[in-house]
């Protein structure tokens, strides 16, 4: 997945590693599957990371 500026802030993650975004996919794919999709942006759906400000697209 290709990592993209999000201008949406709904919901931020903290990345493990700055430069390991794998985790990130998997830690957020996780939590995506136990909260309500409401808490996330209803167009785009996207977690932002706390640290290096870039987001990743849920794709379902």
């Amino acid at each position: 997945m290709p990592l993209q500026a999000c201008p949406h802030k709904h919901i931020r993650y903290m990345c493990k590693s700055l430069v390991n975004h794998e985790k990130l996919v998997h830690t957020i794919r996780d939590i995506y599957q136990q909260v309500s999709r409401t808490m996330y942006c209803r167009t785009l759906m996207p977690c932002m990371c706390s640290l290096c400000g870039f987001c990743l697209e849920l794709m379902d």
